[in-house]
């Protein structure tokens, strides 16, 4: 009924057991470890991007607050809103100031009451009052 097994077939049969098990055992150890490795690639270069990112954001704040301090302590802006000479000055102001921070999009000028009065935008080809009449062609 049964056959009788040999003993060098059940060595045999015991060796492929284990060496399948060892080998079933190093794959799993090597998918996990590309796995982390993959991940821990993803996490720098996300650690990267994040740090890029900070930087710019941190040189458009630092941009910004250079340019209101600047522009604070200038009269041309409320000139612009009453005299036409101030007017094409402040246009090439506004335009030089585009040049010299190629991140800047637009410029506006609020006042305390939070009334939007002037508006240079980069994409647009002239400046803008709060309520959309025309200033100035920019150069």
């Amino acid at each position: 009924m049964f056959k009788k097994v040999s003993k060098s077939d059940l060595v045999i049969a015991v060796f492929c057991a284990i060496f399948i098990c060892i080998l079933a055992v190093l794959a799993n150890i090597l998918w996990i470890e590309t796995k982390r490795f993959s991940n821990d690639a993803i996490d720098q270069q996300f650690d990267v991007l994040r740090k890029d990112f900070q930087n710019q954001i941190n040189n458009v704040v630092l941009d910004a607050r250079s340019i209101a301090i600047q522009e604070s302590q200038s009269t041309l802006i409320t000139d612009a809103l009453v005299e036409e000479k101030a007017k094409s000055y402040l246009t090439s102001h506004w335009s030089a100031l585009f040049n010299v921070y190629p991140n800047l999009q637009q410029i506006r000028y609020i006042t305390l009451d939070g009334q939007e009065q002037l508006r240079a935008e980069k994409s647009s080809d002239a400046l803008f009052l709060a309520r959309h009449a025309r200033l100035a062609k920019q150069s």
